[in-house]
């Protein structure tokens, strides 16, 4: 029987319009991401399978007419919770750290691969949106291994990392709360290159909770937006190979379009 990666490069014709499911493995995170994203594709390719026999299906001689089939709802008229895998065109509820999460999707261009009380990661393609609370940061000088508290203005943190090149800050709207946006790029990255990047990279933090690494690869363009009060910040990021990273911004723009955070202060 062929392979899983193979059946859905085969579908996913020239250029492709599927996920990169080996893209997506490879740029994971080792222990989380890896298991949430390989599941995903499961899924997608179970959904796939099941549109694809539906689609070929023709009418026998001499089979009854039973007249057309109403198609099924394209979206929840209630929001359902956040859930691993495919998310079909709807409205969906979930919480990061002291954020409710409300999220409003028109197509199913976005899956989620990871749902954590502290980290979210919506996938597109190859890619990933993060919304992520940190427990530690890694100070620029220190490995992977070296952690310190998360400073009270994690933007200003970013900005005087010697190891990045920073844009000038924006203030933007993220989930209808006021957000502080940079984009990083990496100039000066780590002599030793920890296991969790895919090459010459800097680390940042760590995801509370699970502590898993948060880093940034030469050659990417990583967009933070940063939100919430002192000490206590809600990180939103993504980030891609610099040729491809308008096309990701365009995604995440119309996604956040539909997204709503509340607190319950």
């Amino acid at each position: 029987m062929p392979e899983l990666g193979y059946l859905l490069q085969a579908a996913a014709g020239d250029p492709p319009d599927l996920p990169d499911v080996e893209s997506i493995l490879r740029r994971a995170r080792p222990r989380v991401i890896r298991r949430r994203v390989a599941a995903g594709a499961t899924t997608l390719a179970v959904a796939l399978a099941v549109w694809a026999g539906t689609s070929a299906m023709v009418t026998e001689p001499g089979a009854v007419d039973v007249g057309p089939v109403n198609p099924a709802p394209t979206a929840h008229t209630s929001p359902q919770g956040i859930r691993e895998g495919l998310l079909e065109p709807g409205t969906y509820v979930g919480r990061v750290g002291s954020y409710q999460v409300l999220l409003t999707t028109r197509d199913d261009a976005w899956g989620a691969a990871v749902v954590e009380p502290d980290w979210l990661a919506l996938t597109f393609r190859q890619y990933m949106l993060h919304l992520q609370v940190w427990n530690s940061i890694v100070p620029p000088g220190g490995n992977a291994s070296a952690q310190q508290k998360p400073p009270a203005d994690l933007v200003a943190w970013l900005v005087a990392d010697p190891r990045l090149s920073t844009s000038h800050l924006t203030q933007v709207e993220v989930g209808g709360r006021t957000a502080t946006a940079v984009d990083v790029r990496v100039v000066r990255p780590l002599t030793n290159t920890p296991p969790e990047c895919t090459t010459r990279c800097v680390v940042l933090g760590r995801v509370a909770g699970d502590g898993e690494l948060v880093d940034v690869e030469v050659g990417q363009r990583a967009r933070f937006l940063v939100l919430g009060p002192a000490g206590h910040q809600l990180v939103v990021f993504y980030r891609a190979p610099d040729k491809e990273f308008t096309v990701l911004d365009g995604a995440v723009q119309e996604l956040l379009a539909g997204l709503r955070l509340e607190t319950s202060d």
